[in-house]
């Protein structure tokens, strides 16, 4: 039997085209809290790493002061991870500066470099004290001057002057080639977004990784490392203090069921959540009902962060009816 259509186009086609937005779509910029023009402006001219140091703080403590439980889970953590990106960008700049790179405004980033944020980074899902993780990618292995010079300022301006803890690695794009890269390696990098620098060395980066990633050894060791965390603490969803992050039903689950399904249909994003409907894997109402769970938990950790003035993931009795409160 022939496939329908509607008006010289396959049903799938056309249901797929006015699906609603999901709640796993990026948020629209302009619905966020966002740095202004004048703050904007005000970093363009800062050159000393204790300069932006304190300008991130301000910048950040501005942000803190913003945020509400109606936007403050994934809404927050996208700003949040848009100014880190703002400072990102700024430290990339200076570092070509210093070096004799491009330096007016409308200047090629340097070619063959590029700053990569993965992990929950690369997600825009930060909350107040996570980590920032970043990869330097460079398509040889000569230590370029612009990357030699950044990742001291990267290390005096986040970690020393904004007590951002920095995880870090340098690659080369040989790197992503073969079976040189660990496990969680490989999951950090299936998020990972161009910052700053060259965007045909990211695309080239993107395409050698998804040609590189063996899809049943990916799902069968996620499977495994998920099943090893869940039983660590404690593989029920009725824990009198629950790890928000780790524990069963937590984030980590949801992001989980992504990277394994973003592995195996070979989509990411909000094309990935479509393609799970179009397949059936998922219902809309599965969908939804998994995004507004997201939600209540990414604004839970916000507020644990905020409340504990520092990491923390698991949500203690003590600590329960304060966030409750929040």
């Amino acid at each position: 039997m022939g496939s329908k259509n509607i008006g010289g186009k396959p049903v799938v086609q056309c249901l797929v085209a006015v699906m609603p937005e999901t709640p796993f779509q990026t948020p629209d910029p302009s619905t966020l809290p966002a740095v202004s023009a004048a703050a904007r402006s005000e970093l363009a001219q800062l050159a000393g790493e204790k300069a932006i140091s304190a300008w991130l703080v301000r910048e950040r403590e501005v942000l803190i002061d913003q945020w509400t439980p109606e936007r403050g889970g994934r809404n927050w953590m996208h700003a949040y991870s848009g100014l880190l990106d703002t400072v990102v960008r700024r430290l990339f700049a200076l570092s070509a500066e210093r070096t004799g790179g491009g330096t007016h405004e409308g200047a090629p980033p340097p070619a063959g470099i590029a700053i990569l944020a993965v992990g929950g980074y690369g997600q825009r899902l930060c909350a107040p004290h996570s980590d920032l993780d970043l990869t330097f990618l460079s398509e040889r292995d000569d230590n370029p001057p612009v990357l030699h010079q950044m990742f001291p300022l990267v290390m005096d301006v986040l970690l020393s002057g904004a007590k951002i803890k920095v995880g870090y690695a340098y690659r080369i794009l040989a790197d992503l080639r073969g079976e040189t890269l660990d496990h969680q390696t490989q999951t950090a990098l299936l998020d990972a977004r161009l910052v700053a620098g060259d965007p045909g060395l990211f695309q080239q980066f993107q395409n050698i990784y998804a040609n590189n990633v063996q899809i049943a050894d990916f799902l069968f060791r996620k499977e495994a490392e998920r099943a090893k965390v869940r039983a660590r603490w404690g593989d029920s969803v009725f824990i009198v203090e629950p790890n928000v992050k780790e524990g069963v039903g937590g984030l980590r689950d949801i992001q989980t069921a992504a990277w394994m399904a973003r592995v195996r249909f070979g989509k990411g994003g909000e094309a990935l959540w479509r393609d799970l409907l179009r397949r059936r894997v998922i219902t809309k109402g599965d969908l939804h009902a998994l995004g507004d769970a997201r939600e209540l938990l990414l604004s839970t950790r916000c507020a644990l962060h905020l409340l504990s003035g520092e990491r923390r993931d698991v949500l203690t009795a003590r600590r329960q009816e304060e966030v409750a409160a929040r």
